[in-house]
């Protein structure tokens, strides 16, 4: 992390704010892997108690899907701050590093946008759940859609940063200049 840090302090002010934005949702993610781990830990102890004491966890499903849905949108903002999202290079040599660099600019901003309409979409569905709890537990399910949005929004915010470096980079890459084997992207 600390070559990292070396080579961002001397580049572009959006080279270190996108180097900021993996330092700041990796412990997100963290928290959000550590759910998920929680409730595979429970799912384990509902398997070995229905094995041992013929009587499982009450409510399992309720407390999976609830917790799963937001330790998945907890863990997005690291993945999209890091890149990690799927790209298809099939066809990349046969662009100039130019056309390229365009190309992954729009699909960042394409991916922004898609998120943008996910967190807001989640945001509206959350508020038609107010007032309604799960049927075995009674927790209330809007906070946890609610917090899910919050998070989608946190990897929109990301997701900006990366598409204004990626469209930024896309300007500074010379017409014309021919295709390289691995893109510097």
């Amino acid at each position: 992390e600390s070559q990292e840090a070396g080579s961002v302090a001397g580049g572009h002010p959006l080279d270190a704010l996108e180097h900021y934005c993996v330092l700041l949702t990796r412990p997100v993610a963290f928290l959000g892997v550590i759910g998920m781990l929680v409730a595979a830990g429970a799912m384990v102890v509902d398997v070995l108690l229905r094995w041992l004491a013929n009587s499982g966890v009450s409510a399992l499903n309720e407390i999976v899907a609830l917790s799963f849905a937001v330790a998945v949108s907890a863990c997005i903002p690291s993945g999209l701050s890091q890149g990690v999202n799927l790209t298809v290079d099939l066809l990349q040599k046969r662009f100039t590093a130019r056309a390229a660099a365009w190309l992954h600019a729009v699909g960042a901003t394409l991916l922004g946008v898609f998120f943008a309409l996910l967190s807001w979409r989640v945001a509206v569905y959350a508020g038609t759940l107010s007032g309604n709890t799960t049927v075995i537990r009674g927790w209330p399910m809007a906070p946890f859609f609610y917090t899910g949005s919050a998070l989608l929004g946190l990897g929109v915010l990301v997701q900006i940063v990366v598409a204004v470096n990626r469209i930024r980079r896309a300007i500074a890459v010379p017409p014309g200049k021919q295709a390289l084997s691995q893109s510097p992207l």
